[in-house]
């Protein structure tokens, strides 16, 4: 009897931890990546707004407190000395920051959103109340599991509930605001040829960051409703929120090449 209970601890442990794990060694080349965007962000663009600089140097602070936290449950889970399902104190932090990152990135391309709509106030609701969702909903269910203290209660009625909300709204938003955003880029193109391509080219970045946050958010949505006893939505989970601040800074950074482009085409135009 405690043989079968022994090796069905063992079970949920090897599958808790291991999406973990395999997401943590996912998570830190990403990493890197985001330093190295930062970086080139503030060389490249000195003139943008302090606020928005202020956001990515959260953002960055952010993440790297997040990355940390990742780095501090892999090195707990591999070098603890009994089996146990309690969570590490980075996996806590990796679910608060990962959260704020979230609402952070999101916050700024609602605003973006706002603006291109000419502030359409019934899009704005909808995002805002999805954005909320997923804020309101994600601290609750990272409260919670601070409370319980192991991944043994991950699953009760209660996570289930915020966990599915935070989820939910968070994918269903994501595809919002990219839908949203190449639509009203579409519509401000023009007869100008080089403004079309430039419209064109942020279409192209709008659409492949967009599908992939998206992408993401609905592999974690997925598998937390599909799997619920496996914990593989922990593989998505654990490099959402650098995929969200690469999407931005990829977003950002792309300024300077599509500027250089129209620069390059206005020239040719010129000798034509």
């Amino acid at each position: 009897m405690s043989n079968a209970l022994a090796t069905s601890i063992f079970v949920r442990f090897s599958n808790a931890i291991s999406p973990v794990l395999l997401g943590a060694f996912a998570s830190f080349p990403l990493f890197g990546v985001t330093i190295a965007q930062t970086i080139w962000y503030f060389r490249r663009y000195p003139e943008d707004s302090m606020m928005l600089k202020y956001l990515i140097a959260s953002l960055l602070f952010i993440d790297t407190i997040q990355t940390l936290g990742t780095a501090e449950a892999s090195m707990t889970l591999f070098l603890r000395h009994k089996i146990s399902l309690d969570y590490p104190l980075g996996i806590l932090l990796h679910l608060y920051f990962t959260t704020a990152s979230v609402a952070i990135v999101q916050g700024i391309y609602t605003y973006r959103v706002w603006i291109m709509s000419e502030k359409n106030r019934l899009l704005l609701s909808m995002l805002i109340l999805l954005m909320t969702c997923q804020l309101v909903a994600g601290i609750a269910f990272d409260i919670l599991q601070e409370v319980h203290g192991d991944a043994g209660h991950l699953h009760i009625r209660i996570n289930d509930i915020f966990g599915t909300l935070s989820m939910g709204s968070r994918m269903a938003c994501d595809i919002l605001i990219s839908v949203s955003l190449v639509y009203y880029l579409s519509k401000w193109r023009s007869e100008i040829r080089r403004t079309e391509n430039i419209i064109d080219g942020i279409i192209v970045y709008v659409v492949g960051v967009g599908v992939v946050t998206s992408a993401f958010s609905a592999l974690v949505f997925i598998t937390w409703l599909a799997l619920p006893h496996q914990f593989l939505f922990m593989l998505f989970f654990s490099i959402l929120s650098k995929l969200y601040v690469n999407s931005l800074l990829v977003t950002l950074n792309a300024r300077a090449s599509l500027r250089n482009k129209n620069n390059t085409e206005s020239e040719y135009e010129e000798l034509e």
